[in-house]
């Protein structure tokens, strides 16, 4: 079956809740609240919105709807200054092991002597040098947080950023993501580059180690550009936490060319400021641009120590296209070219016992007319070895492939409730049990389960994880129901339960959800 592995899940998203006050016999209130997914359609126009861009439009989000915490801004930045702002590639999520330093995306455009045209890199890395600025007009003007598709109260006026023809919202995944930048702040020259940047996370348990952005990179200028190359700095840091003992100087950069793949893992897969073994990140390029009609993919990469980066457009844009006439003389080739192939470096030469590498990957170089749009997708991968970071990579390839729509657990009735002396009486309907499976068009629908909360959603169960860590993080179901058919456990179908566990005087909240029996692949 299909289900979410975030309790607070439960209280969103397609789900329907009710909260029951009892006051005393035949005396109660009862409100509710739903959120419901809707995309019927993938023929919509995304809305046309004043393009504006200025300080006051800065916003930032949280993805963390997955088992990957991320703090972003819609500054061109996928990290945050510091960890008191949010995670940094937080995995498992809430665990306070955070691998992400920084990370965030170069748009680089090669120097040209015949027309004088200088190097030129955008990024939103070094902060006395942020280039990307944010583009007002995609998220609530009056909230500083990015659109996110779980939180209605951080849209536009018009809605979310992208409808089907009946305006309903087209939302992909448990936590979509929207905003926009432009290179406004170029200290070069503006070059009149934006991104739309799109976020996915999924609160799904075979999805869970993964987060997606998708960049459309659009020439808003008159001017046509050539040799661009798309591509993101990123620095990983395993096993380390603020004030905590220097565990970033062990790090190992692996590199899977045929998969588009580049890993950060520790040498000795130990961290004294965790406590315990180290997992692996990684970032794959999943869609790219043709070049002389094939998938480009990552087409340079090149490591070095973090020490020798510095914020200097021609190093940037040497290191983007691996053309090493870019480099200034009082660079060191050396310390950001390694190997026989000048555009890949050779990751076998790294020091087994590591360092603290950073690296720079890109694709292009690419051509860019007036109004042209380019778009590149990437995933963040997580595993807690190379086994299991292989398989998730798997599964982001699948759902790249399946235009990020995810297998679902079926949506929730309407739920509704009656309370009396010391007992709450729950009802629904069979309203949802012909929908079909999304993504495979099944009739799948197999049952259903109730979940009660004593602390307004905090909780969902009244399990103590500290003495029965055996458990596990999923909140345990009040009730179940299952459909008689040799799938689960059997318990039948039923649309009203009862619970007389409760007394007078007190909140309840219930959560009624619905899942599916799954197949070979997902359970």
């Amino acid at each position: 079956m299909l289900k979410n592995i975030n309790p607070h899940e439960l209280l969103s998203r397609v789900y329907h809740f009710i909260i029951i006050s009892i006051l005393c016999p035949g005396f109660f209130h009862v409100s509710f609240a739903s959120a419901q997914i809707k995309a019927e359609s993938k023929q919509s126009q995304i809305r046309n919105v004043e393009k504006i861009s200025d300080m006051m439009d800065r916003a930032r989000a949280t993805h963390d709807a997955s088992n990957i915490g991320l703090f972003f801004e819609n500054t061109g930045r996928l990290h945050p200054y510091s960890r008191t702002f949010g995670p940094s590639g937080e995995f498992p999520i809430n665990s306070g092991r955070n691998y992400i330093s920084s990370f965030g995306p170069f748009v680089g455009v090669a120097p040209d002597a015949a027309s004088g045209r200088p190097a030129n890199t955008i990024q939103g890395l070094w902060i006395h040098n942020e280039e990307w600025e944010a583009v007002g007009g995609y998220h609530n003007p009056a909230s500083t947080d990015i659109a996110m598709s779980d939180a209605p109260s951080t849209w536009p006026d018009l809605g979310w950023y992208v409808q089907d023809e009946e305006d309903e919202p087209i939302i992909y995944s448990s936590q979509d993501s929207y905003c926009v930048y432009n290179d406004k702040n170029n200290t070069v020259e503006t070059l009149g580059i934006q991104i739309a940047q799109t976020g996915y996370a999924y609160g799904l348990s075979y999805a869970e180690d993964l987060l997606f952005f998708s960049f459309e990179m659009t020439n808003e200028s008159l001017v046509s550009y050539d040799s661009v190359y798309f591509g993101f700095f990123i620095d990983i840091d395993v096993g380390s936490v603020p004030g905590g003992a220097v565990e970033y100087d062990d790090d190992l950069v692996g590199f899977d060319e045929e998969q588009n793949f580049i890993t950060f893992y520790d040498s000795d897969t130990y961290s004294s400021n965790w406590g315990g073994a180290t997992g692996i990140m990684g970032v794959a390029y999943l869609e790219t641009p043709l070049i002389n009609g094939e998938t480009a993919g990552i087409t340079d990469m090149h490591f070095n120590i973090w020490d020798d980066n510095s914020d200097d457009d021609s190093l940037q844009i040497a290191q983007l296209s691996s053309n090493q006439e870019y480099l200034p003389a009082n660079y060191s080739a050396d310390n950001y070219f390694h190997g026989a192939n000048p555009h890949i470096d050779d990751v076998t030469t790294i020091d087994p016992a590591g360092n603290d590498y950073t690296a720079n990957f890109s694709s292009g170089p690419f051509d860019l007319a007036p109004d042209d749009t380019l778009i590149f997708i990437i995933s963040l991968v997580a595993g807690v070895d190379e086994v299991d970071i292989y398989k998730n990579l798997e599964v982001a390839q699948d759902l790249h492939a399946d235009d990020f729509i995810a297998p679902k657990p079926p949506p929730s009735p309407s739920l509704s409730g009656i309370a009396s002396d010391n007992k709450i009486t729950l009802f629904w309907t069979d309203e949802i049990e012909d929908e079909p499976d999304a993504l495979s068009g099944i009739l799948d629908f197999e049952g259903y389960n109730i979940y009660r909360s004593l602390d307004q959603g905090l909780s969902w169960d009244q399990i103590d994880r500290n003495h029965f860590p055996e458990t596990g993080t999923d909140a345990v179901p009040l009730m179940s129901f299952d459909r008689v058919n040799g799938i689960g456990d059997d318990q039948g179908i039923s649309y009203t339960f009862t619970d007389e566990t409760v007394i007078n005087g007190f909140d309840y909240w219930y959560s009624l959800t619905a899942f599916d029996h799954g197949d070979t692949l997902i359970e």
